[in-house]
């Protein structure tokens, strides 16, 4: 602008923007500003700029969960919780289970539930459990367990006891043909103690039949029933002079040796349930006392006729 051109003088193409050439190149750095000043087409718009996001190589020297142990676990429970009490370190036996075994064995136990470690049986194992407790502190077992054997038992009592009550109730009260005592002490006369074995024969068979007939003290009834018809089998024999010849032994023989063997085996079956013993052991299950039972009756039953009677039956 000269002096003498006027403020407001200014060319009419300034005001037009028309762009003019210019011989001289640009510059780089004004291109790149220029780039730069520009707003891109995504600024336009408003909004941002897709960009190019290269995977990377995972770094397996660092994992990003890190696994913690129990006993780590609980050690830093107890840190942050900041306990401060003393504890004391006891020395760790020696085994010869690795060291993960061991781990995953604790944190398996530590994870497993209540229930399944304290009890894994079933329904009905715990019921049939509980029930064989429960018959095991009775003593006894419910009906229909045994089957039919508690009836058999009961027809063999009943058998024997009538056979037994009937015989000494007949002595004692003169029934029927019976004699009574006096008749009885005369079949004993050839007996030394014939008095005595006159009274204690009758007295015997009604107490074991009694009982018997019950249930009540088997094994005591029973060993009264063996000695008695013990006894009467032997007394039969003795009347005759068949000696050992079985096939010329008369039915008295028989039937109190028949009876002698089934008081035996009441000896060693017991009584059953169906009887006043059914919470008794020898109900149950007899065991030794069986055994000792009949012991103790033939000891009685032979001392009874050797010093008794005296004589030699298959003389």
């Amino acid at each position: 602008m000269s002096e003498k051109q006027p403020d407001k003088a200014t060319p009419l193409d300034e005001d037009m923007g028309v762009p003019t050439y210019n011989a001289k190149p640009a510059s780089k750095d004004s291109v790149s500003s220029e780039k730069n000043s520009k707003p891109g087409l995504f600024e336009r718009a408003g909004r941002a700029e897709p960009q190019e996001i290269k995977p990377s190589r995972a770094q397996q020297d660092h994992p990003e969960t890190e696994v913690m142990s129990y006993s780590s676990a609980n050690e830093a429970a107890r840190q942050q919780s900041g306990a401060s009490e003393e504890t004391v370190a006891f020395a760790q036996p020696e085994s010869g289970t690795p060291a993960s075994v061991e781990q995953e064995s604790a944190l398996a136990t530590a994870d497993a539930p209540v229930e399944s470690t304290l009890s894994t049986e079933t329904a009905e194992e715990r019921e049939a459990r509980l029930q064989a407790e429960q018959e095991e502190k009775e003593g006894y077992h419910r009906y229909g367990r045994r089957g039919t054997i508690d009836f058999g038992l009961l027809f063999i009592r009943i058998g024997l006891s009538a056979y037994l009550i009937i015989a000494g109730a007949k002595i004692f009260f003169e029934l029927g043909d019976s004699q009574g005592l006096s008749g009885l002490e005369g079949d004993f006369t050839n007996y030394a103690w014939d008095t005595a074995l006159s009274i204690a024969v009758p007295t015997m068979q009604l107490i074991a039949g009694v009982f018997l007939l019950l249930g009540l003290i088997t094994p005591l009834a029973a060993m009264l029933g063996l000695v008695v018809t013990g006894f009467s089998a032997v007394h039969e024999l003795a009347q005759t002079d068949a000696g050992l010849d079985v096939f010329s032994w008369p039915d008295s023989v028989w039937l109190s040796l028949v009876l002698f063997v089934v008081a035996v085996g009441l000896q060693f079956t017991g009584p059953g349930f169906i009887s006043l013993d059914f919470k008794r052991s020898w109900a149950r299950r007899p065991l030794g006392t069986s055994w000792v039972f009949v012991l103790i009756g033939i000891a009685i039953l032979a001392a009874l006729w050797f010093f008794g009677a005296g004589v030699n039956p298959l003389n």
